[in-house]
């Protein structure tokens, strides 16, 4: 009896250990977002409640702000809007159809995940410059879903693949078409994975950094290239840059909080059954 308590109090002390060092840098970031910068520079940290908010004020004053989180907003909803539409024809077509080709064109589109997005960068980037689609929202929607229709499908696959057949042909048999069967019985049999994918694809978008730097000067910037902004040669605004940290943040986590029963059954069904 001792030797299980005592086990399941380390258990439960490591995991405490575990929970404070992921947390600790959230933390400290929140805080660090609510002062103001002479305190951040101080030798010895000093927390105050003067004007604790002067830095997210600073941000919402600041049009380049407004203008990336905008950008964000749109190019997040619209590139998740596009992915689930694509993802889920072709997830059907591969979970319901035998045809030529069928497993190396799987392949190929897989392989994009498989491979580093930055290896991608240089062709999109002298694409995207050739048809003058440089700083364009839409270019980043464009580029964007190239990477996370693949995902998408896998996660949609599972689900497709789990449905029986028998119910498709019942709807075939009553007269529905096709198109009539995806729609009205597939697509909501299919709901969870569709959840799921929407959540996991618009995670990814709204965090993307690495494909906004070289396809965004100006108009089209995100907030993740936005936050860079804040280091420079010589000195480094660190409030703002958490205050922008924490704005970026607060989405995700809502939808993790919220929608979190969805994320993991969708994750972990479509990956069993896929």
């Amino acid at each position: 009896m001792k030797k299980r308590f005592a086990s399941s109090l380390m258990v439960h002390v490591l995991l405490v250990l575990f929970l404070i060092f992921f947390l600790a840098p959230i933390l400290w970031m929140a805080i660090s977002s609510l002062q103001p910068q002479e305190n951040l520079m101080r030798e010895v940290y000093r927390f105050t409640f003067d004007d604790i908010f002067c830095n997210y004020r600073e941000l919402f004053a600041n049009s380049r702000f407004l203008l990336s989180l905008k950008n964000t907003c749109l190019i997040s909803i619209f590139a998740t809007l596009f992915t689930i539409v694509f993802a889920s024809c072709a997830a059907y077509v591969f979970a319901r159809f035998n045809f030529k080709g069928k497993n190396p064109i799987m392949f190929s589109v897989y392989s994009i995940q498989m491979g580093p997005a930055v290896a991608f960068l240089i062709p999109l980037f002298f694409i995207f410059r050739n048809l003058k689609l440089i700083d364009n929202i839409w270019a980043m929607v464009l580029a964007i879903t190239t990477f996370t229709i693949p995902m998408s499908m896998w996660i949609m696959l599972g689900f497709f693949k789990g449905i029986p057949k028998a119910i498709e042909e019942s709807a075939l048999i009553d007269g529905c078409t096709r198109l009539q069967t995806f729609v009205r019985i597939v697509l909501p049999l299919a709901k969870p994975g569709m959840i799921s994918a929407c959540l996991v694809t618009f995670i990814s978008v709204w965090g993307e950094m690495l494909i906004a730097l070289p396809l965004t000067l100006s108009k089209a910037t995100p907030l993740t290239v936005f936050a860079s902004s804040f280091s420079g040669v010589y000195t480094t605004n660190f409030g703002g840059a958490a205050a922008v940290s924490v704005i970026s943040a607060l989405p995700v986590v809502i939808i993790v909080l919220v929608f979190r029963k969805y994320l993991l059954r969708g994750l972990a069904e479509g990956a069993v059954k896929g």
